[in-house]
């Protein structure tokens, strides 16, 4: 029988904080290791600095951050608190308003650095900038926030049942759709998938995914972090620091993805064992 005896990402990353709080929870190359400790704070500290700002379950957040150790913990931490909607960074102006619109969003979060498109976007959409200010440079888990009020302080607290999390389909097969899921429904998700896969707490993995589609983050990310494993946080699609990473950082398991497993047939082909 599946066991969910977490409603939230927050219990969970709590839970974990308790039972084994030196223990990394995200891990990438060149970052500091964030342990289950730190991410608990990070969940904290998020939710105070939103509530000062009046943000909560009435709003969207727009996460515009390229994959990264800082994308994965602003996953896991700033859905205690309001939904959030994570959208690649590699989007046109353009394009990003109609994200914006689609999504209606209540503000937009992005880092200091390479976030002019997003935050032009913002601007032509009327909607406030929420900037990520991290703690030790641009690849650290850890971040304060700093930015525009909400124009309507909230007024709901965030609940199990509420929605937590906006996120885009791969649209593989046709156009894609924007999913909205409730915390409750993504703690029976990656409980589902975490025991179909046998995740342990002793677990790592090696995630190239886009953090931006459900895939990964349903997939791998979550179900990783309810079990107390360990995710590494990779860049997509880059076949050699694949290799690399593999040697460094020694997954137990990897969801690898139609294209990352042609890419890695490839690669042996052309540089054969031995």
């Amino acid at each position: 029988m599946l066991n969910t005896p977490f409603a939230t990402l927050s219990d969970v990353i709590t839970h974990w904080a308790e039972v084994k709080p030196d223990s990394p929870a995200l891990k990438a190359p060149g970052a500091e290791d964030l342990s289950y400790t730190m991410l608990n704070q990070q969940l904290k500290t998020a939710a105070q600095q939103l509530c000062t700002l009046g943000y909560g379950a009435d709003h969207r957040l727009a996460l515009v951050l390229p994959q990264s150790i800082l994308l994965a913990s602003c996953l896991l931490t700033l859905g205690n608190t309001c939904a959030v909607y994570p959208i690649d960074d590699s989007l046109t102006v353009p394009e990003l308003v109609k994200a914006f619109k689609k999504a209606d969003v209540s503000a937009v979060l992005v880092t200091s650095v390479d976030s002019e498109p997003a935050r032009t976007a913002a601007a032509e959409c009327g909607v406030p900038v929420i900037e990520l200010v991290t703690a030790q440079g641009s690849n650290s888990a850890r971040y304060s926030l700093s930015g525009t009020p909400a124009e309507a302080p909230a007024s709901t607290p965030m609940q199990p049942d509420t929605t937590a999390f906006l996120i885009s389909t791969s649209g593989t097969t046709g156009t894609g759709k924007l999913v909205p899921i409730t915390n409750r429904m993504f703690a029976d998700v990656i409980a589902l998938k975490s025991e179909k896969v046998r995740i342990t707490e002793h677990d790592v993995t090696l995630l190239t995914g886009p953090l931006n589609l459900i895939s990964a983050i349903s997939s791998t990310m979550f179900p990783v972090i309810y079990r107390g494993g360990c995710v590494v946080i990779d860049t997509p699609y880059d076949i050699i620091k694949y290799f690399e990473h593999i040697e460094t950082f020694q997954p137990t398991w990897v969801d690898v993805s139609a294209p990352l497993l042609h890419a890695i047939y490839n690669h042996l082909a052309e540089h054969p064992a031995g």
